[in-house]
């Protein structure tokens, strides 16, 4: 029925903390001048990678859940190489 060899399928359950759940996030723009909306889009980068953007990001649902929903940019690149190494560890097998 299936399309595919299952022997391909190496199944992990990812669990709450599990370091390969961090998401990661990042802004891509046009240079200034390519499009409308080149500069605006660069001000929102610059507006998001700032000490004010990324407090914003951090505490995002804090008052409702009692912890935030993200985590900044900060606290995800610590995972950087963890993923990286998972990532190449997976491919290689």
């Amino acid at each position: 029925l299936s399309r595919f060899d299952s022997s391909y399928i190496k199944p992990y359950i990812f669990r709450n903390g599990d370091k390969f759940l961090i998401n990661t996030y990042h802004t891509l723009a046009l240079p200034a001048g390519a499009t409308p909306g080149a500069s605006v889009a660069g001000q929102f980068i610059d507006f998001v990678s700032s000490t004010n953007g990324q407090k914003i990001i951090g505490d995002f649902g804090k008052e409702i859940y009692g912890e935030g929903l993200y985590n900044d940019a900060a606290y995800a690149k610590k995972y950087d190489d963890y993923k990286s190494h998972v990532l190449s560890f997976a491919q290689a097998e």
